[in-house]
């Protein structure tokens, strides 16, 4: 089972339950100011909760700058210790390029 992101603009992000939940959990500790607690639990279903083409374009560039920084990088080595889960910082470029770029955002 995965997770489809659809772009407002016609793109499409999608990826396994298992790439994609710890990508929205990292998307949430960064973005509390974007991603709020309901959209956070939405967004583990299929139910079309999303953002808007602001705050999806907000939340790409915020993640941006993570990975510029080394902040993102830093998160991988420390989630892989102790998760088995994967996360990937090129997931992580991979949506926040999505974000930037969809126009907004639905998971479904």
């Amino acid at each position: 089972m995965g997770m489809v992101i659809h772009g407002l603009k016609g793109k499409e992000f999608s990826k396994s339950n298992w790439n994609w939940r710890p990508l929205w959990n990292y998307c949430r500790e960064i973005a509390e100011d974007i991603i709020s607690e309901e959209l956070w639990e939405s967004g583990h279903y299929n139910n079309g909760a999303g953002l808007n083409a602001d705050d999806s374009k907000k939340l790409g560039e915020r993640l941006m700058k993570y990975i510029a920084d080394g902040r993102a990088m830093q998160f991988q080595e420390d989630y892989q210790k102790d998760s088995d889960y994967p996360f990937d910082v090129e997931i992580v470029e991979e949506f926040a390029l999505f974000c930037i770029e969809s126009g907004g955002f639905k998971i479904c």
